[in-house]
């Protein structure tokens, strides 16, 4: 079931300080990919493409 799950993820990260940090720094990498600019950029050009731009 996806609670136990959850649950099972949030004990751990609890618990293993070493899992806690490497997901943090992965969590910081993959949110780096991302940009308000870019999103801006994205959501424009979709605009722009459905207003037969």
């Amino acid at each position: 079931m996806l609670v136990n799950r959850v649950a099972a993820a949030g004990r751990r990260l609890m618990t293993e300080p070493d899992h806690y940090r490497d997901m943090t720094a992965r969590g910081r990498a993959n949110a780096a990919r991302f940009s308000w600019e870019r999103a801006v950029q994205r959501t424009l050009a979709v605009y722009r493409q459905a207003a037969g731009g």
